[in-house]
């Protein structure tokens, strides 16, 4: 059997340890998230998967509990649309402060 690098090895026990931390996409209740007056035009999953981030035409985001569905923060001050959000992968994830 082939060494592994120290670098595999790594990345090995960092997906063990995100696997353990994450739910399920299946373990996911499909929920209707409500709350934009605005057509939606981007959503993100953040890392630790169970929060999203959502971007509007109604020039706000929203970030979303996706185990209840709730509006956890509505971020306003945008001048136009918001058309794109994202979710940063971390090498350690930590809470999003908004």
């Amino acid at each position: 059997m082939p060494r592994q690098s120290a670098r595999a090895r790594r990345r090995g026990r960092q997906a063990q340890g995100n696997a353990q931390a994450r739910p399920e996409l299946t373990d996911l209740v499909p929920r209707i998230l409500t709350g934009h007056e605005g057509q939606v035009h981007s959503v993100a999953v953040l890392p630790d998967g169970r929060r999203a981030l959502s971007g509007s035409g109604d020039r706000t985001l929203r970030l979303w509990d996706l185990q209840t569905g709730a509006t956890i923060r509505i971020l306003k001050g945008h001048t136009n649309e918001v058309n794109d959000v994202r979710g940063a992968a971390r090498r350690n994830p930590r809470p999003l402060r908004l």
